[in-house]
């Protein structure tokens, strides 16, 4: 016999490998023959680069299949819409809604995206510092913020010199 003489199996499920060793092993599984080959190296990855490629003709009338029924069904909500302005056997017309803009899509993300937008419309009209103690007290609140940040960066920066990593001339 030419070719591979060992196989390496890799089983899904354990039931699997227990009826592969109850098998008769006097009578050997042959993978290749003559006439069937199984390609590899090269050839294996040719075959698979070419049935990777799909087939033109078969690619066109899968398109040609689809764009028909589409246009089936489109025409099928034609004749629907025109026969609903048509009165009916009793002289009823079914009238429905169909305004030019399509209504907003009620998500759960759409409905945040509004929440928060309407957040922010609210904070804008909310006067904050209406009165004049009120605009004194937030500017205070903002020096000291500023000066404590000063401090702190003052601090920072001796500590650079200590450790001598700050050289402000190199």
């Amino acid at each position: 016999m030419e070719g591979f003489k060992i196989a390496y199996i890799v089983f899904e499920k354990e039931g699997s490998r227990e009826k592969a060793m109850n098998l008769d092993s006097s009578v050997p599984l042959v993978l290749t023959s003559k006439d069937v080959t199984v390609p590899f190296g090269i050839e294996k990855w040719c075959k698979e680069y070419n049935d990777s490629i799909p087939n033109v003709d078969e690619m066109l009338l899968d398109i040609n299949n689809y764009v028909g029924n589409y246009d089936m069904k489109e025409s099928a909500n034609m004749e629907k819409e025109k026969s609903l302005g048509e009165p009916d056997e009793d002289g009823w017309v079914t009238v429905t809604k169909r305004g030019r803009k399509p209504g907003i899509a009620r998500k759960e993300s759409i409905n945040k995206k509004i929440m928060k937008s309407e957040k922010k419309k609210r904070s804008k009209k909310e006067l904050l510092n209406f009165y004049r103690f009120q605009i004194k007290e937030s500017k205070m609140n903002s020096l000291m913020k500023l000066r404590e940040k000063f401090e702190e960066d003052k601090k920072k920066i001796a500590v650079l010199k200590q450790t001598r990593k700050f050289k402000p001339f190199a």
